[in-house]
Formats: C-alpha cells, structure tokens, sequence
C-alpha cells in the first residue's frame, strides 16, 4: 500500500513493516554493480512503532543530517530476504548454547568476541549470521545492525549500533533494543514486499531479476513446508534427528492426535506451530525416541473440553520475559505477587507446593523423558487442560526438592508465559529461551523460599550465617541447599563472597541454575 510520502508500505508500522521506494539512480547506474543495476531506492524498517533504520550521517564539514532511511540499490535486500526465507522464519536454534545470551545477536556478538579466531566453533556462526543478520544485505551499503530470528511463533528482532567497516560516519538512533512480532504479521509483509519487486516491470530487463524470481519460486509451500520443520527443529534445511523422532511419534499417533499436531501455513511459512513442534523444539538432538513418543502421548492426554475452565485461568497475565529488563527481579515480582493474590502465607516454614497447584487446578504427571529428556513440560491453553510433567528420569528431579523446583519453575511457565487464547508447550531445556528460563528459575526460587520464611527458618543473622545453618534452613523450606545459597545472595541476606565460600563448601544438589 502506497504511504504518502512515497514509499510502498508492507506491514503495520505499529507491530512490523517494510517501506520500499524505488529511485532514479544519482549517477545513472554508472557505478552500479551489475547484480543491482536498476534497483536504487530507499527502505526502512518498522517494529513496534519504532523505525530501525533512522540515524545521523556525518557529512562534510562534521555536519551530521538526520536520515529516517537506507539509502542504496533495493537489489542485495531483495535478494537476501529471499535467498533465507526457510531459516530466517524459522531457525530458532543457535549453532551451539552461549550461556546468558538473552537474544540471538547478544550470542553471536559473545562469539565473535570470544571465539572468532577458532574457525572450527566460529564458522557455524558465521554462516548462522549470514542468514539472520540484515547487514549480510548490505553488500556495500551502510545498514542498521538488526538480526532477525525466530522464537517460538515470533520473530525475534534485536539490534544495536556496532561499528561497521566503512560505514563509521553513520550512528543509528534507535537505542539497542528488542521486540517480538508475531510470524503471521511478519511472513506476510515480507511476502508482500517481495511480491512488489516482483512486478516491477523497471526490474525485468536486468539479469538479476531472473535470478530474484528463482529464490522467490525456490521458498517453501503447503507441500514443501517440511524445510521449514527442518530449519525450527534441527537448524537446517535437511531434517535432522528431532524431525525424524517428531515424525515417527506423530505416526504413533496417527488418528488420534488431529488438529492437535497440525501446523499452519500462510506466506510461505509456518505461521503459528502447533504444540507438539513447539515442545520438540528446545529438545536435545540426543533425547531417545522413546522418550519422544513418551512426551507426545502425555502431552495428547491433557486435551481438554474447551468450553472447560480452570481456577488457574484467573491468575493468567501474559508477561513477556523478553520486555523484562532484569528477568531475575522479574521473576521475584511475580513469584510475590501470587502469593499475595492467593492470599497464601509467605512466612510459612516450607511453602505446599502441592496444595497451591490443587488449588490452581494444574495436574501434576510423572514421565519418563530420559535423562536427555527436560527438565519440565509446562502445557495449557484452549485445548489443553493446565499440567505439568515432571521428567523423573533427569537428575535434578530424582529428590523432592528438585522436583518442587520443577513445579514452582513450570508454574511460572503457565501463568506468564501465554495469555487465555494461546497455548503454551514450554519445554524447560538449556535450548529454551534463556530470559524465559532465567525468570522461571526466579520465580521458583521466591516462590519457594519467601523473604518471610527465608528469615523465619535462618536460625542466625546473615553476618554470621554458615554452611550448616543454610542446610537446616533449606530443609526446613524443602529447597536444596545450592539453590538456597544463591537465593539468600541474591535477595541480600548473604554477601556475595560469602555465596562464593558456601558454594565452595556445598556439594552439588543437581538444581538447574539459570
């Protein structure tokens, strides 16, 4: 749709859009790459209201002039949008795990940072930033730092101002940032966008339109969309382990789990996936296909009626991790937050986890999931009746403190990490989303060991508090004592050298930690 100042618009400014305006070429296509001859334009890029392309370019003199677009050929844009279609809709996981990474940029730019001279572990990265990271577009122009990638059923996009090779007189104004848009908003305003070069009869008489048309025709359909299923479950354009166990448990099934294993399909992508690929995706490559097939029956087991209600549902307030800027005190927040509105006692010595769920409505499962398997399953939505799976087999959940970990931290999952029409399958694995797990690990941890309590079961202050002092208050409160010791630092009741000496004095308690 034309805007008015020119540009064709793709997209809602306000959640996602692309802007595209094609230009006379300032110096007659006499300097332009034959791959781009006739595309001179400007574009930019819109999230959530804010325009990521917008920044100051320093011109002669040291004067700077603003600029709310890129200004450069339309071609090496096109060209890379189409050419990464598959992957940039749908790969979720990284190349490997990056401890603490929040988006997929912060993981990318750790590596660069750490292990860019080991070409062996930096090249699946490069070749992960090629797909994902708009300034592989550039091809000569000065582009914003923005990488887009999928999570869950959004588009992850991050950005920020790093420095780029030659283009050091241009400062982006937007500060680095990130925002979720949702693949049914933006699959489409891509599509669009790629559909309107398509017919832009300017382009037709150059090679590299030919070229364009055939990554266009080469995207996935209805028929192909196992590619796409490919690139979300093993990270690649082939199916690896995790489709091949997904496909033989779903064949298991076959009859039986319906509409419940069905994907949708719009703009050449998965727009919205259905709760089984999106359990299967934060899964281990190594989980066996008897603990897949496990995983898909229970998960089937908990359809429900879906005029059903549940207590649980008036305490569900969708709150996404990724707009927390302190997902740990996140966490905290509404961990203390249920508590009150539950008008639970916060002072009582050791919290009834199973009493708070029964009151909730949750059901609680015991599955085999191996020791590959997760953690936790949380599930519930419009056809899900709330539940919980525990993994028996994985070694934090082998004692009773790790498995009331294991309930607190998917509990979490249920009430905020969806709202009342969508469905939420979160598999609590290191492949999860890191400020997701970081603020379930949060609210496990104060929803099990209030301040109230936590100074109701210490038997001396905290400036005298030892090892064994913490393992008499984590019995108390059923936590383990790692878990505890970390707690107390973090809510200020132990310094943190003195966390350092008691973890050093404690022995492992298998409790997963964010």
């Amino acid at each position: 749709m034309p805007s008015n100042d020119g540009y064709e618009r793709f997209g809602t400014p306000e959640r996602f859009a692309l802007d595209l305006r094609l230009l006379p070429d300032p110096d007659a296509d006499a300097a332009a790459p034959a791959a781009s001859i006739g595309s001179w334009g400007q574009w930019r890029l819109w999230v959530n209201g804010l325009n990521l392309t917008e920044h100051t370019l320093t011109i002669a003199k040291g004067e700077a002039a603003r600029q709310d677009c890129v200004t450069w050929y339309l071609a090496p844009l096109l060209r890379w949008l189409a050419g990464n279609w598959a992957p940039l809709l749908h790969e979720e996981r990284l190349p490997s795990l990056v401890r603490g990474a929040q988006t997929g940029r912060d993981a990318y730019l750790a590596m660069a940072a750490t292990r860019m001279d080991d070409a062996r572990v930096f090249e699946p990265w490069q070749k992960w930033a090629k797909r994902h990271s708009l300034r592989w577009a550039a091809e000569g122009g000065m582009l914003p730092d923005i990488f887009l990638r999928r999570v869950g059923d959004d588009v992850e996009c991050s950005w920020g101002n790093r420095w780029q090779p030659g283009s050091e007189a241009a400062d982006y104004v937007i500060e680095p940032g990130i925002a979720h848009c949702a693949v049914a908003e933006v699959a489409p305003a891509l599509d669009a966008a790629l559909a309107w070069a398509d017919r832009q009869h300017a382009f037709e008489t150059h090679p590299w339109h030919q070229a364009l048309r055939d990554e266009l025709g080469a995207r996935p359909t209805s028929a192909s969309r196992d590619a796409c299923l490919a690139w979300y479950l093993d990270g690649k354009g082939a199916a690896g382990h995790l489709v091949q166990r997904f496909q033989q448990a779903v064949i298991r099934f076959e009859g039986t789990a319906g509409d419940f294993i069905r994907d949708t399909f719009q703009a050449h992508a998965l727009t919205r996936l259905s709760p089984a690929v999106a359990m299967f995706g934060a899964l281990s490559p190594r989980m066996s296909q008897e603990a897949s097939i496990e995983l898909l029956a229970a998960t089937i087991s908990c359809r429900r009626d879906v005029t059903a209600t549940h207590p649980i549902d008036d305490f569900v307030a969708n709150e996404p991790a990724w707009r927390a800027q302190r997902p740990w005190e996140h966490g905290y927040e509404l961990a203390l937050q249920l508590l009150d509105e539950l008008n639970w006692d916060a002072g009582a010595i050791a919290i009834d986890l199973e009493a708070m769920l029964a009151r909730l409505g949750v059901a609680r499962h015991d599955s085999h999931l191996g020791a590959e398997g997760p953690l936790g399953v949380a599930l519930a939505g419009p056809d899900i009746g709330p539940a919980i799976l525990v993994n028996s087999d994985h070694a934090q959940n082998r004692h009773g403190y790790g498995r009331r970990f294991t309930l607190a931290h998917e509990l979490c999952h249920l009430l905020h990490d969806r709202d009342l029409a969508r469905r939420v399958t979160h598999t609590s694995t290191p492949w999860a989303p890191v400020v997701v797990e970081q603020r379930a690990n949060a609210f496990a941890a104060m929803l099990l060991m209030p301040q109230v309590a936590v100074r109701n079961a210490l038997p001396r202050s905290n400036a005298d508090v030892e090892l064994a002092d913490v393992q008499e208050m984590a019995q108390k409160l059923k936590v383990g004592a790692r878990a505890a010791i970390q707690h107390l630092a973090n809510i200020g009741e132990i310094t943190g050298d003195d966390r350092e000496r008691l973890l050093d004095e404690a022995a492992p308690d298998g409790i997963f930690h964010a």
